[in-house]
């Protein structure tokens, strides 16, 4: 199974409080996720820090639970994954500069996770 980084803005939703209520939500599928993957989710500025270790629960989601998780939808965008959130890290616990230092790049999409960086995570976990 592949693992991930996906980088989420608060400031288009608010992740962090819609994972308060709910143990899963729905996104873009820019990268091709498959079902089983483990994907970290990063929350860019201004909390630049991965908050959260998910799995894929479902790699391309059905219109009729797109319609139900309505804040997912963006424009232009035709695939939509499911995830679950497996683990929650607390704040500052995976923040940018370290997550940099060991090997993840920018944080604008959705990257692999490599070597450097997975021993890194895992070391935090």
């Amino acid at each position: 199974m592949g693992k991930w980084v996906m980088p989420i803005s608060i400031k288009k939703y608010n992740i962090i409080e819609h994972l308060k209520k709910q143990d899963a939500f729905v996104w873009k599928a820019k990268k091709p996720f498959k079902k089983g993957d483990t994907v970290y989710v990063y929350i860019i500025a201004p909390v630049q820090e991965i908050r959260y270790k998910c799995m894929c629960v479902d790699e391309n989601v059905s219109k009729e639970t797109l319609d139900i998780h309505k804040y997912a939808k963006e424009s232009g965008v035709n695939k939509y994954s499911m995830f679950k959130v497996i683990k929650e890290f607390s704040e500052g616990q995976l923040p940018w500069a370290e997550l940099h230092a060991n090997g993840l790049g920018q944080a604008l999409l959705p990257s692999r996770v490599f070597t450097e960086l997975d021993n890194y995570i895992s070391s935090k976990e």
